[in-house]
């Protein structure tokens, strides 16, 4: 092979590498802002999000829906469940049901309609995450959100007895201390 020969193929090796490279740190920047969700720091989520965003916007990372149903999580956390609701939107315009990113949309727009007192709406979302997840995790979480808002609509008819037996189905204890915190069932 001759020197030029070389030489190009040493600069598309490098290009590949550096490409990979950014798709490692696009990777890591979400996964930073995945652990500071889980932490409830929504605002260094959103820093590491732009780190993200900036990495796709100069084609060194491919999104894949990802960081935008990070940041509907971020607006969810902050209390802004409109601005959530209409990223989590955009996402499912993007994938087809039956995928783990159409769930996980479709989860996040229930959330945005279970903080605005939209139960009916919420159920049919969650109906259509617990269709597409397809690990238990995934649908007992969706189960647990389900015993929620049914709770939820008769505590809003004035059936708090009703309500109490959904809320006592739910497994996760977080979720648990949420509803007995934030209504008068103790």
């Amino acid at each position: 092979m001759n020197t030029s020969a070389w030489m190009i193929v040493m600069v598309a090796a490098a290009g590949l590498l550096v490409g990979c490279g950014s798709q490692q740190k696009y990777d890591l920047e979400l996964r930073h802002a995945h652990g500071a969700l889980q932490a409830d720091f929504p605002e260094l989520a959103d820093r590491h999000l732009d780190k993200a965003d900036a990495l796709a916007a100069d084609d060194k990372a491919t999104p894949d829906g990802r960081a935008t149903l990070l940041r509907a999580e971020s607006r969810l956390q902050r209390g802004d469940p409109v601005g959530a609701r209409e990223l989590a939107q955009a996402v499912t315009e993007n994938h087809v049901p039956g995928t783990r990113r159409r769930a996980q949309a479709e989860e996040i727009i229930a959330k945005a309609d279970i903080r605005q007192g939209r139960f009916v709406e919420a159920r049919g979302h969650l109906n259509e995450a617990d269709r597409s997840y397809t690990s238990e995790a995934d649908k007992h979480r969706i189960a647990d959100l389900l015993h929620l808002v049914r709770g939820l609509e008769a505590y809003s008819r004035g059936q708090t007895r009703e309500a109490k037996e959904h809320w006592r189905a739910i497994d996760d204890p977080e979720l648990k201390v949420s509803i007995s915190a934030n209504t008068e069932t103790n």
